[in-house]
């Protein structure tokens, strides 16, 4: 056995010797929003402490500190991401079904422009502060679209890999991009608009949540088929933990503070884990939550999470209409 193996089997070890603990954080309000259909990504807004909530043909914009909904960008395509670039005064919304991307403006809300793309499928977008541009990951045609903020124009587009899931970026000049097909993790060079290398998982990992340790290299990616969390060393792009999480995972976010790590399940179980060190982790509890909740977003001034759900008729995937709403846990 090798130092390798040594420092994995330990973290594993440190897991399965532990006794469940309690984050403390409790429901403390739900908040109702019209509409029905389905929902992906939140997006928190930590300059202007709002949170973005996507919801089929709309997105809903919550002002945190009153936990009210302040507006609404309407007029979207089964909407999945946003996008914020307060220096450029806009936001960018990923538009699924009929491959554009919503520009509009970062304080009013106003819509600016529709950008068309030559991709498929847009998903997973980010603001890019490095290259300063907005990336958009395309399921469908298995690549990246990449648009200039300033003209809002689509300017080039970028080979990724079999059905790109999350993004991050750390703010250095590489991208990480979750390939949910591959079983792999594509780094990129974000000024170069170039996929460098495949960082490669586990048979049937299917990885679609990813956060980022800025501080201590490491990425967090919620491997969705065999319900772990992997945790990769960004140095040697090697695996150095990994911990059990809940089914249908399809978000995974990092509290640096506190040092926590959430992973929403859609079966009603969110994983909150704990992290020692860089190579050593603790699950701490698994958090009660409504089933379909598996995206969610980080208060990361007040520590609150975040999730977007809807209730089921009965035992189906039916979405009662007018239940869809956000959750909000504090501790």
């Amino acid at each position: 056995m090798n130092i390798k193996t040594i420092k994995l089997t330990t973290a594993i070890l440190f897991f399965t010797g532990s006794v469940f603990a309690q984050s403390g954080y409790k429901l403390s309000k739900q908040i109702a929003l019209e509409g029905n259909g389905k929902w992906d990504y939140l997006k928190e807004d930590k300059k202007s402490n709002r949170l973005f909530v996507s919801h089929t043909d709309r997105v809903h914009v919550i002002d945190l500190q009153t936990e009210q909904e302040i507006g609404r960008i309407k007029n979207l395509h089964g909407v999945h991401g946003i996008a914020l670039a307060p220096e450029f005064n806009k936001g960018f919304i990923s538009n699924g079904s009929n491959n554009t991307v919503t520009v509009f403006d970062y304080k009013t809300l106003d819509s600016i422009t529709s950008i068309p793309l030559s991709t498929e499928k847009p998903d997973a977008i980010l603001f890019d502060k490095s290259s300063k541009k907005i990336w958009v990951f395309c399921g469908k045609s298995n690549n990246a679209s990449v648009i200039d903020p300033i003209s809002n124009k689509e300017i080039g587009t970028v080979k990724i890999g079999a059905a790109p899931e999350f993004a991050v970026s750390d703010k250095k000049g590489l991208i990480y991009n979750n390939l949910e097909e591959e079983n792999a993790i594509a780094v990129i060079d974000a000024l170069k608009q170039k996929t460098l290398r495949n960082i490669q998982l586990d048979k049937n990992a299917a990885p679609t949540g990813l956060a980022i340790d800025t501080e201590n290299k490491c990425l967090f990616s919620a491997c969705a088929e065999l319900k772990k969390l992997v945790v990769i060393d960004l140095i040697s792009d090697k695996k150095i933990a990994e911990l059990p999480i809940s089914e249908h995972v399809d978000a995974v976010t990092y509290d640096p503070e506190r040092k926590l790590i959430f992973c929403p399940g859609a079966d009603g179980v969110t994983t909150i884990i704990r992290q020692i060190d860089r190579s050593k982790y603790q699950v701490l509890e698994k958090l009660s939550t409504p089933a379909g909740a598996k995206t969610m977003a980080l208060n990361t001034k007040t520590h609150y999470i975040y999730f977007s759900t809807a209730s089921y008729i009965g035992q189906t995937k039916n979405i009662k209409p007018g239940s869809f709403r956000v959750l909000v846990y504090k501790n």
